[in-house]
């Protein structure tokens, strides 16, 4: 079970600070079964949460989860997977 979201990440920004939770990992035993085993949602859902990235022992799952998040959430980001020369500098992760 998922406990309801809080405003940690919110008060930490507000506070200064990045949010960059760990150690996300692929294992469906590593994570709360509300995720299904799907560890792409797992990490999505930090990010829609508004996490700044996540420590992960597998960077192509948080690399996933992550451009999902950016397509979805800012347009302008597709522009990066086109033509890497028209990203803008807040899209280097």
């Amino acid at each position: 079970m998922l406990l309801a979201p809080t405003t940690v990440v919110a008060d930490a920004h507000r506070a200064g600070l990045v949010v960059h939770p760990f150690t996300f990992r692929n294992e469906a035993s590593q994570m709360a079964p509300a995720f299904g085993g799907n560890a792409v949602a797992e990490s999505l859902r930090f990010y829609e949460l508004g996490v700044d990235g996540v420590f992960s022992d597998f960077a192509d799952t948080a690399v996933a989860a992550r451009t999902m998040f950016l397509l979805a959430t800012e347009p302008s980001y597709a522009d990066c997977l086109v033509d890497a020369g028209r990203c803008r500098d807040d899209h280097d992760d």
